[in-house]
C-alpha cells in the first residue's frame, strides 16, 4: 500500500519547472520530481490519533494526483497516558527537532502542520521544484537490513555540515501495539534509524555529482512487546519488528539549520529499478514508454538490463528540444521524437518541447540603427527564433543622438535608455528603439565690470545664479540696474562688445559656454540727471501708464523681453504724460526714456 515508486510529476510542477529549464544553459540546476516528506507524530493512547490516521490515509489515497509522490514515516510517542509501546528514543529525537508537544501532529517537508493538513497542501508541496534526486534500494536477509542510498543534486549546495542524510527502517504495518484509542492497524511505524537519528553529514555537494551511501543494520536478540513507553526497546539486545518481510527503508536529505527538506524517497526492495518519465512542459506534448512493445507507466519497476523505449508526441508547431536523464545529463545530438535507455539503475527521463516564434525589430525614427544576436550570431528582423532563446539587441545612435526608450511588445521598457536590451523569446516578439537628440549644455556666467550697479539673469522669468549649466537653445534675459547717477556704458558677450546696445537689457540664446558682462558709466549733464527724476506709475500697470516729471523726455520706447519695440511715442515737454498700455501684452516690459541730447535710461514695469 505504501511502497512508493518514482512516477511522473504532476502537471502543475511542469509549469513551475519550465522557467528553470529555459534559463539553464548547462545541464545543472534542472528540477527533478519532488517526493513530499511526511512525518506523523502519533500514539496508540491518543484518542484523536485514531481518526487522524484514518483521515490521513484516506486523503493520501483519494486520487491519483498525490498517489506515490510522497514519503511517509510515523513516530509513536510516549504520551498521552502511558504512551505507545513502540515509542523509541530516536522518535523522541525527531520530536525535539519540531518541538512537538501534542499528537496527532503532521510535519510536511520540514514544516509543522499540526492538525491542519489537506489535499491542497500536499499538492502545493509537491509542486515545489526539487534540485536533488534521492533514491535507493534495500534488502532484508534474516534480521539484517542493508540499503544503498544515492544522492544526486542538480545544483551546487554549499551549507557544509548543516546538510544531512537521514535513513530510517519502517515497518509497513503493525498490530501488536494496540492500546486504548481503538486503533488496530498501524502503518509506516519507525523502527530504527541507520545508523541513528542524528543523521549523516554530507557536507558541500557539487551539481550532478552522484553520492552513494551503503548502510546496514542488524536487529539484535528477540522480539519484545513493551508494556508501554516506559520500557522502550533496547536495540543492543532486542527488537520490536513483528514481520521482517514487512520492512522498508525511507531516506531524506535536510538542512538542519532550518529543517528544509531537499527531497526524499522510499527505497526499492531487491534489485529492481524504478523508471520515471515526464514532460518538462506537459501542456506542449506527451511522452509514453514501452518495454518489449508493451506500454508501461512512469514509476514502474523493471529488472536490470531492461531496455525502455520512449516516444515523444509534440503538440502542433512544437518539436523536441532535448532529452534529459536524471535532471543532469542532456542527451547530446538527439532532438528526435524517440529515445531509449538500458536500465542499470533507477532513472528519470524527461523531454522538453519547444517551438519557434517570429521576432521583429527596428527603429522608431531615422536617427540610428539596431542589430540583434542570439548566442553571438546575428539575426534579421522577421526571423523565426527558438522559444527560450536569449536575444541581445544593440542600438547604434547617429552622431549627436542617444537612446530615448526601448519598446517591447507595445510597452515602454522602464529605466532603460542604454544602447542594449535583451529578451528571452516566449512568444511573438516585437522590439523597437527610439532615438532622441543629445541635450547639450553650456556654462553661463555673468558679472558687472567695476561695479556701480548690478546684473541679473532669468530663464522664462526664473532667476539663476552665474555659473549654472543651461541647455542649448534656452533664451536668457539679462537686466542691468545702474546705481543712481550711472547708465549702461556697454555690454560684452564672450568678450566682444555688443554693438548698438546701451540699454539695461540684453538677451541671448545659449549655444555654448556664455560669458556676459555689463559696464556702467557716470551720468554727465543736468538733463541726463533729470531723467532719473522721471517716475512711472502705476507699476504694475493695467491700461494706462503715467509718466511724471517728463519735461526733459523727448521719446518713450516700450520693449518686450525679447528686445522688440512694441510701442513708441514722441513727447512735447509736458510734466505728466499718459500712455495707453491697453493693447500691450502682459508680462515684463522695459520703458526707455530718451532726452533731446540722446541720453537715455531704461526702467522695468509689469503689465497685468
Amino acid at each position: 500500500m505504501f511502497n512508493l515508486k518514482y512516477i511522473y510529476i504532476m502537471k502543475k510542477i511542469f509549469i513551475l519547472l519550465l522557467v528553470a529549464c529555459f534559463t539553464a544553459t548547462l545541464f545543472a540546476q534542472r528540477a527533478v520530481p519532488r517526493y513530499t516528506f511526511l512525518e506523523m507524530f502519533t500514539s496508540a493512547t491518543c484518542p484523536p490519533c485514531y481518526q487522524g490516521n484514518v483521515n490521513l490515509h484516506n486523503m493520501l489515497n483519494q486520487n491519483n494526483a498525490t498517489g506515490g509522490k510522497y514519503t511517509l514515516i510515523k513516530y509513536q510517542m510516549s504520551w498521552p497516558g502511558v504512551g505507545d509501546p513502540y515509542y523509541t528514543a530516536e522518535g523522541g529525537v525527531r520530536r525535539s527537532v519540531y518541538s512537538i508537544n501534542g499528537v496527532p501532529n503532521l510535519c510536511m517537508d520540514g514544516v509543522n502542520r499540526q492538525t491542519s493538513f489537506n489535499n491542497n497542501m500536499l499538492l502545493q508541496a509537491q509542486a515545489v521544484p526539487a534540485y536533488m534526486e534521492v533514491y535507493g534500494n534495500y534488502n532484508v536477509v534474516g534480521h539484517t537490513v542493508s540499503a544503498t542510498i544515492h544522492i544526486r543534486p542538480t545544483m551546487d549546495i554549499t551549507i557544509g555540515n548543516n546538510l544531512k542524510l537521514y535513513v530510517a527502517i519502517v515497518e509497513k504495518r503493525t498490530v501488536n501495539n494496540i492500546m486504548s484509542n481503538g486503533e488496530t492497524l498501524f502503518y509506516q511505524v519507525m523502527k530504527k534509524f541507520m545508523p541513528d537519528a542524528n543523521g549523516i553529514i554530507l557536507g558541500n555537494l557539487t551539481a550532478c555529482e552522484l553520492i552513494t551511501h551503503e548502510l546496514t543494520w542488524e536487529f539484535q536478540g528477540n522480539y519484545r512487546l513493551p508494556a508501554n513507553s516506559s520500557s522502550p526497546i533496547n536495540h543492543t539486545i532486542e527488537h520490536s519488528v513483528e514481520n521482517f518481510d514487512n520492512l522498508e527503508v525511507v531516506a531524506w536529505v535536510a538542512n538542519t539549520s532550518n529543517r528544509q527538506i531537499y527531497n526524499s524517497c522510499t527505497a526499492i526492495r531487491g534489485n529492481s529499478f524504478a523508471i520515471n518519465f515526464y514532460v518538462f512542459n506537459a501542456d506542449k506534448g506527451t511522452l509514453t514508454a514501452t518495454v518489449d512493445d508493451a506500454p508501461i507507466q512512469s514509476g514502474e519497476l523493471v529488472t536490470p538490463g531492461t531496455v525502455v523505449n520512449f516516444t515523444a508526441v509534440p503538440n502542433t508547431n512544437y518539436y523536441v528540444k532535448e532529452w534529459v536523464v536524471n535532471g543532469c545529463d542532456v542527451v547530446e545530438g538527439n532532438n528526435s521524437n524517440s529515445f531509449s535507455i538500458t536500465m542499470d539503475d533507477s532513472q528519470i527521463v524527461a523531454v522538453q518541447f519547444i517551438r519557434d516564434y517570429n521576432v521583429n525589430f527596428g527603429t522608431a525614427n531615422e536617427y540610428g540603427s539596431i542589430t540583434a544576436t542570439v548566442n553571438g550570431a546575428p539575426i534579421n528582423s522577421g526571423d523565426n527564433i527558438q522559444e527560450g532563446s536569449a536575444i541581445d539587441f544593440t542600438a547604434v545612435p547617429n552622431e549627436g543622438y542617444e537612446v530615448k526608450e526601448w519598446i517591447h511588445n507595445g510597452a515602454v521598457v522602464p529605466d532603460n535608455t542604454t544602447n542594449n536590451f535583451s529578451i528571452t523569446v516566449n512568444g511573438e516578439e516585437n522590439v523597437s528603439v527610439e532615438f532622441i537628440e543629445i541635450k547639450k549644455y553650456g556654462s553661463v556666467t555673468y558679472n558687472v565690470i567695476d561695479g556701480n550697479g548690478s546684473l541679473t539673469a532669468t530663464v522664462a522669468g526664473e532667476p539663476f545664479e552665474s555659473g549654472i549649466d543651461i541647455e542649448f537653445g534656452t533664451v536668457i534675459e539679462f537686466t542691468a540696474t545702474p546705481n543712481e547717477g550711472y547708465i549702461v556704458k556697454e555690454w560684452k558677450h564672450n568678450n566682444e562688445v555688443v554693438a548698438d546696445n546701451t540699454t539695461t537689457n540684453f538677451s541671448l540664446t545659449v549655444s555654448g559656454n556664455e560669458i556676459v558682462t555689463v559696464e556702467f558709466e557716470e551720468l554727465v549733464g543736468i538733463n541726463v540727471i533729470n531723467l532719473f527724476s522721471v517716475e512711472l506709475c502705476p507699476n504694475p500697470v493695467t491700461n494706462e501708464l503715467i509718466i511724471k516729471n517728463a519735461e526733459q523726455v523727448q521719446k518713450v520706447s516700450i520693449a518686450n523681453t525679447l528686445g522688440q519695440i512694441i510701442k513708441e511715442e514722441i513727447l512735447s515737454g509736458e510734466n505728466n504724460v499718459v500712455i495707453s498700455t491697453q493693447n500691450l501684452q502682459s508680462g515684463i516690459l522695459f520703458v526707455t526714456l530718451k532726452d533731446a541730447e540722446g541720453h537715455e535710461i531704461t526702467k522695468k514695469i509689469v503689465k497685468k
